[in-house]
């Protein structure tokens, strides 16, 4: 595998998180993978809502995040994708931190392939039950 073509679409942190912890994770783990690996980034989502899903039980974080994401402004979007040729691309690996109900890479997920995406696979650093 080429690893120049492998496409990381990091899942982007609720509003307030990083003025509130000083940093996002996978913005950085995102920026060594380009970095050390030569992956290309794709930083097309936006998250829209502020509520922390840690703080829900199962049915909770299923019923909030399905609407929690969404693709970038057009002209956001146009600027991110230029290097794609502006179109997006046919397979793409979400990152996220943690997974517990995996509704987060379900939701987002659903968005990427609503504008386009074929495949999409997914990586997280940790797993919670």
């Amino acid at each position: 595998m080429n690893l120049a073509s492998v496409v990381v679409v990091p899942v982007p942190p609720r509003k307030g998180k990083i003025r509130e912890k000083g940093w996002d994770q996978i913005d950085e783990l995102a920026r060594f993978l380009r970095w050390r690996y030569g992956f290309r980034i794709l930083s097309v989502l936006r998250r829209l809502t502020k509520q922390e899903q840690k703080k829900l039980d199962r049915d909770g974080r299923f019923s909030h995040i399905k609407n929690a994401y969404a693709l970038r402004p057009q002209r956001q979007l146009s600027r991110i994708l230029k290097p794609f040729g502006n179109v997006m691309p046919e397979e793409v690996c979400l990152v996220d931190d943690v997974s517990t109900t995996g509704s987060t890479l379900e939701s987002c997920s659903a968005v990427l392939k609503s504008a386009g995406v074929r495949k999409v696979y997914a990586v997280t650093l940790f797993t919670v039950e």
